[in-house]
């Protein structure tokens, strides 16, 4: 199918967009990512858990947490930290230019604080946080009663981020305004110029 295209991509699917798109940066005119991975995330992790576990377990645990698992617990076999590696290095060499993109996360899961649990999503969450101010207007959703899996809980809520995304890009916009995603707007409701204006800064 011809381009160019608008990118959809849940969790390490997200991080692939950002690799794709930074490295062909003619063929993707917009973004969602749904609970997407950033670049940093094992990297910052990493950090995290240095802080949280006793001196003598530590040396064997940077290398666990990059570690593939067998691949009876993960059919995919993929190396996420060197995709992550990879994304960072071409996100530097190419930023992402102008364009509309939606952050779709999920609701902050609770757990006793001080845990290791606590402290990774925290992290997570600041991590999608700035994932959305990799462009500016970029549309940042909490799905409020979500786990990760938003698409399973909440497929209408994907559908109406993906559809804004497309209405910005068709409008001509480099941002996407509140209500694009909404199926009852007119196909010709213009919420921005293609300098990325929306009507009140005209």
């Amino acid at each position: 199918m011809p381009g160019p295209y608008v990118l959809a991509g849940f969790s390490n699917g997200g991080l692939f967009d950002l690799l794709y798109t930074s490295s062909h940066p003619t063929e993707v005119v917009g973004l969602v990512l749904i609970d997407g991975v950033h670049p940093e995330y094992h990297t910052r992790l990493v950090e995290v858990v240095k802080r949280l576990v006793p001196p003598e377990q530590w040396p064997g645990i940077p290398a666990a947490i990059c570690r593939i698992p067998p691949v009876q617990l993960d059919a995919e076999q993929m190396d996420i930290c060197t995709a992550e590696a990879q994304t960072r290095a071409a996100l530097a060499a190419r930023p992402l230019r102008p364009m509309p993109l939606a952050v779709l996360s999920h609701r902050p899961a609770e757990y006793p604080p001080g845990t290791l649990d606590a402290a990774g999503e925290a992290l997570f969450t600041q991590l999608q946080a700035e994932l959305a101010a990799l462009l500016p207007g970029a549309r940042h959703v909490v799905a409020p009663t979500s786990d990760h899996d938003i698409h399973v809980l909440h497929p209408e809520l994907v559908a109406a981020e993906i559809t804004g995304v497309v209405r910005a890009v068709r409008n001509g916009c480099t941002t996407v305004q509140q209500g694009d995603g909404d199926a009852m707007l007119p196909a010709d409701r213009v919420p921005c110029d293609p300098r990325g204006a929306t009507p009140s800064d005209r």
